[in-house]
C-alpha cells in the first residue's frame, strides 16, 4: 500500500531478471510441483519493504450507504426506462407487420402480462393466421393474434397503369424539315463598322457547322438535290447605301470563308450583301447580322448554280 519509490521499483526489476534468468526454465514447464521455487525465497524477500506510517487523523465519513442507494435508483430507473423503450418499439414493429399484410386489417391492440392482445379481420383469401403468427415472433413478449373472417376488397395489387407507346422516333424527312427550320432560323452579329463575328458569336460556329453537315447527309439519304446554304449580310443605316453594300458582303463571304475553313464545301456557300435591310429589326445592332437561309427543293426553287 501506499507510493512506491524509484529505488524500490529498481529492486523489484532486478528480481523479476534474475528470477526468470535462473528459474525461467521451471517456469515455463510449472507442473504444480513448488520445491524448484524455494531457492526464491531470499531474492523475493529483498522486495518486501515496510515502512512506519504515522496514523491520520479521524476524517468525517462519507455517505456512502445513501451514495450506493442513490446509485441504485438511478441505474434501476434507466433500466426500466431502456426496457420501456425496447418493448415499445419491438411491438411497433410487430404492428407493422400486420400493417402490410395483404388481407387483414387492424382493429386494436393492447399489451398485458407479456402478451401483446391484437385484434385483426382477415379476408378468407388472406394467408393463415398460423402463418402471420410466424411472423410476428417477438423474444419479449407473446403475441395473441383474434381475427374476425370477412370479405374484403381485392387483396392482390391493382395491375401497372398501360402507359401509353413512346411517340416513334422522327423519320428522316422530319429530321431533315426541323433542321432546315433551325438553320433558317440562325444569325451571327457583328460589331459596328466590323467584318468579324463578335467574340460571343463564335459557340454559335461549331452548332451551324454540325447542322449543316448533318443536312446535307440527310439529303443524300433522302435522296434529295444537294441543297445550297445562302448567307445574306446585312448592315445598320448608319452609312450610305454603297457603304452598307459593300460591309454586308464583306460580312457574308467573312461568314462563308469560316465555314468553308472547317469542312464545309465552298460550292454549296453562296455570300450575298444586301445592305441596310429596315424591315429585319429596329434594333441597330440586330441589323448588323449574317443571316441563314437553306435552298432547296421544298421552296419550289433550284440550287443555285
Amino acid at each position: 500500500r501506499g507510493t512506491i519509490s524509484e529505488r524500490a521499483l529498481e529492486e523489484i526489476d532486478e528480481a523479476c531478471e534474475q528470477l526468470h534468468r535462473d528459474f525461467g526454465h521451471d517456469l515455463a514447464h510449472f507442473n504444480g510441483d513448488r520445491d524448484a521455487f524455494l531457492a526464491t525465497e531470499d531474492t523475493l524477500r529483498r522486495c518486501l519493504l515496510s515502512e512506519r506510517l504515522e496514523p491520520e487523523p479521524d476524517k468525517p465519513r462519507k455517505p456512502w450507504l445513501a451514495l450506493a442507494l442513490l446509485s441504485a435508483i438511478a441505474i434501476g430507473l434507466i433500466w426500466q426506462a431502456s426496457n420501456t423503450y425496447t418493448l415499445a418499439k419491438e411491438r411497433r414493429q410487430v404492428l407493422a407487420t400486420i400493417a402490410v399484410e395483404q388481407g387483414y386489417i387492424l382493429l386494436d391492440h393492447s399489451y398485458q402480462n407479456g402478451v401483446l392482445l391484437i385484434e385483426a379481420l382477415r379476408d378468407h383469401r388472406a394467408a393463415d393466421e398460423s402463418e402471420l403468427l410466424a411472423k410476428l415472433t417477438s423474444p419479449l413478449f407473446h403475441v395473441s393474434l383474434n381475427t374476425h373472417e370477412v370479405t374484403l376488397g381485392a387483396i392482390t395489387p391493382p395491375p401497372p397503369p398501360i402507359l401509353p407507346e413512346p411517340p416513334a422516333p422522327p423519320t428522316l424527312q422530319q429530321q431533315y424539315i426541323k433542321l432546315r427550320q433551325a438553320l433558317n432560323d440562325s444569325y451571327f452579329q457583328f460589331d459596328e463598322g466590323a467584318i468579324n463575328l463578335q467574340a460571343d458569336e463564335l459557340p454559335k460556329l461549331a452548332r451551324t457547322l454540325e447542322s449543316i453537315n448533318r443536312l446535307l447527309k440527310l439529303a443524300n439519304e433522302l435522296k434529295l438535290p444537294r441543297p445550297q446554304i445562302l448567307l445574306m449580310g446585312l448592315a445598320d443605316p448608319s452609312g450610305s447605301a454603297a457603304a452598307n453594300i459593300r460591309i454586308s458582303q464583306q460580312r457574308a463571304e467573312a461568314l462563308r470563308d469560316l465555314l468553308a475553313q472547317n469542312g464545309i464545301d465552298n460550292n454549296v456557300l453562296i455570300a450575298w450583301g444586301l445592305g441596310e435591310q429596315k424591315a429585319i429589326s429596329a434594333d441597330a445592332a440586330l441589323q448588323r447580322r449574317v443571316s441563314l437561309r437553306v435552298i432547296d427543293t421544298m421552296d419550289g426553287a433550284r440550287p443555285l448554280q
